[in-house]
């Protein structure tokens, strides 16, 4: 993305669009070619942000919240941006076995500027907490919702970027979170019987 394009404010549709229409929103994403993907972790950046303040809102921060917005935002940030190469990665490979031609960076992408819902959790968690009401249950409702909606718009992304139907691509989407969950089981159950075999035999 160069100055020119910061300047005609074409960033500004794309989180656009990634709120109101994520197809629309991809092919933004296809059709600028010099589209960057760094600047897109600008996004998970902010997530970060939005999501430590929110946080603290509910405990009325202190000087945890200092270091939570140095050390701390930077170790969420880092987090997020591993994740998000990974989960872009498995999803590659997913759709490869589904037939989907794919492009790593082009789901890198898609995949940071999806998160951009997610910092409207800071605006209606300080919301809540001026009020005083019930500000636990919305931070955590809240989350949820944005959660649900920011996989909407990875999982339409993904079906516009390889012309496949809602179904398919929800699949595709879901095969981190499977294998997340597998293996996390085997490795329970592995940690398991070891710690079984040790006391009891």
């Amino acid at each position: 993305m160069t100055l020119e394009q910061l300047k005609s404010l074409k960033w500004a549709d794309v989180l656009y669009y990634a709120l109101i229409e994520p197809r629309t929103m991809y092919r933004y994403i296809r059709d600028e070619r010099s589209f960057s993907i760094y600047l897109t972790f600008l996004i998970p950046a902010m997530v970060a942000i939005s999501e430590i303040v929110s946080f603290y809102l509910l405990k009325a921060g202190g000087q945890m919240l200092y270091y939570s917005l140095t050390y701390g935002w930077i170790f969420i940030f880092m987090f997020i941006s591993v994740n998000v190469i990974i989960s872009a990665s498995l999803i590659n490979t997913a759709g490869q076995f589904a037939g989907f031609n794919g492009n790593i960076k082009h789901t890198i992408s898609l995949i940071n500027i999806s998160m951009f819902p997610k910092i409207l959790l800071l605006p209606i968690t300080y919301i809540f907490s001026v009020i005083n009401f019930a500000s636990v249950f919305f931070y955590f409702l809240t989350s949820f919702s944005l959660f649900l909606w920011s996989s909407l718009i990875i999982i339409l992304g993904i079906s516009e970027m390889n012309g496949a139907g809602f179904g398919k691509s929800l699949l595709v989407c879901l095969f981190p979170s499977m294998l997340f969950f597998i293996t996390a089981f085997f490795t329970f159950l592995a940690t398991f019987i070891g710690f079984f075999q040790f006391f009891f035999t």
